[in-house]
């Protein structure tokens, strides 16, 4: 899978909840999303050896992911599965979801199409800068 997975902001599911309960922070605001690919279909968690793919044609457990903000950085984001693992990238392009911590390669750049009848969301690798995307 190389680096990539659309966020459709009209097809995801845009709870937004506050938590004091998660390690990521004390307070933090957490939207939960889909990924959506342009295929239709969303990025999936997978449950055995955390592997990922893009199957779902529903938003279900293992295709909602929890969009965390960086407190330092405003437009900053880290993404948890269902499975408390983070999204990360590598320098070749490949993602992954095994980290258990939120490190440079978990973190990406929430970036909004200019076309507001589009409504669509891209996420950016901070430290590499390859968008997220599936083949």
């Amino acid at each position: 899978m190389s680096a990539s997975v659309t966020a459709n902001g009209d097809s995801a599911d845009r709870r937004t909840s506050i938590t004091n309960s998660d390690a990521v922070t004390s307070t933090t605001l957490r939207w939960q999303i889909g990924l959506l690919h342009q295929s239709g279909k969303f990025l999936t968690a997978e449950q055995f050896g955390f592997k990922l793919n893009i199957s779902g044609t529903l938003l279900k457990k293992r295709q909602i992911w929890s969009l965390y903000p960086d407190p330092q950085q405003q437009n900053l984001f880290s993404l948890k599965s269902n499975l408390s693992k983070f999204l990360s990238t590598d320098k070749d392009g490949n993602v992954t979801c095994e980290s258990d911590d939120i490190g440079e390669d978990e973190k990406f750049i929430l970036e909004f199409n200019d076309n507001p009848a589009e409504n669509k969301w891209a996420l950016r690798s901070e430290k590499y800068g390859f968008y997220l995307q599936g083949d």
